[in-house]
């Protein structure tokens, strides 16, 4: 890659990079033409609640798979 090419960041990932929720920005995100696949952990059901919107906002209909543990 040269400077002058650029990394072009899907929509869902800077969804979760730009949240208020610092657990967010922790989580990985893998998205494909049909899907969209987040993994991670976090501290909440509340906090997973909020990724899942996070990515239902930006995922542009596509389905979303989510791989993420949530701690108790």
């Amino acid at each position: 890659m040269t400077a002058l090419q650029t990394v072009a960041i899907s929509p869902v990932s800077n969804a979760m990079a730009r949240s208020r929720q610092p657990e967010l920005r922790k989580l990985t995100v893998l998205e494909f033409d049909d899907r969209i696949e987040i993994g991670g952990r976090v501290s909440s059901f509340y906090v997973l609640s909020v990724a899942l919107e996070t990515a239902k906002a930006a995922s542009d209909g596509r389905a979303i798979v989510l791989h993420v543990e949530v701690d108790r």
